[in-house]
């Protein structure tokens, strides 16, 4: 009796991974057959112990959208949109708090599946000729290395050089200028803020380092991009308001 019973649990389960297969194959994406006996495993653990999951992390539990596959666009911010996506789900995928070298680890195991086209070429060779790609690490360098448009910093640097507040608001101008700064993360942050400061208008600059100046003082602390950013924001709401309120008065 029992037999059978577990004989009917695996038609059952068996069914759901043919349909989880027939839909990974529609979207493009593969299952092994040690993967299959895994999740048929552990189905059947689940509906002995009455469908109650031992040791279950509750983020698993959460179907987790699959990251988009990287097919060697040359695009810096499409390669880092990529390596930053795939390395969240990871993240999200595993345990909380698990170690950073798990972390890197499966991240490492799972990135060639998200590759394709010239991206999914380039990494046959690498792993057919080259052995020093063996680790996050090394795989990180090597496609960044590869893919990375090599004139990409020098036109970031070009646009910061000219972007400028004009008759924009200081929100706007904090959003276009953080769209630039993000795409270059090794850069020197007393350079990033030489580049803020100059590109904002006149007078509210000279307020602006006036304040942080004060602010260094009182705090004993440097400012940061976020700082000018926030102290400009709350320059430009003080200003608004007083506007407001001489136009309230005048009426």
């Amino acid at each position: 009796m029992e037999e059978k019973l577990n004989r009917d649990m695996r038609g059952q389960i068996g069914l759901q991974v043919n349909k989880l297969r027939s839909d990974l194959q529609q979207a493009d994406w593969w299952i092994t057959e040690e993967q299959v006996k895994n999740i048929v495993d552990e189905k059947l653990e689940e509906q002995e112990s009455h469908g109650k999951p031992k040791n279950k992390d509750p983020r698993t539990q959460v179907k987790l959208p699959l990251p988009s596959k990287y097919n060697g666009q040359k695009d810096a911010v499409i390669l880092k949109n990529w390596i930053f996506a795939l390395r969240e789900y990871v993240v999200a995928s595993m345990p909380k708090n698990s170690p950073r070298i798990e972390v890197d680890d499966e991240c490492y195991r799972i990135a060639p599946l998200f590759l394709a086209e010239d991206a999914l070429s380039w990494w046959q060779v690498q792993s057919e000729r080259h052995m020093t790609v063996c680790n996050w690490k090394t795989f990180y360098e090597a496609i960044v290395k590869e893919f990375y448009p090599s004139d990409h910093n020098h036109n970031i640097r070009a646009k910061l050089k000219i972007i400028k507040q004009h008759k924009s608001t200081i929100h706007e101008y904090n959003s276009q200028f953080r769209k630039l700064v993000i795409q270059l993360p090794d850069m020197d942050e007393d350079e990033i803020i030489s580049y803020y400061t100059t590109g904002l208008s006149s007078k509210v600059a000279f307020d602006i380092i006036r304040q942080a100046d004060l602010q260094v003082c009182l705090l004993k602390t440097r400012c940061t991009l976020d700082d000018y950013m926030l102290i400009a924001e709350q320059y430009e709401n003080a200003s608004s308001s007083h506007i407001k309120h001489e136009v309230n008065e005048s009426d």
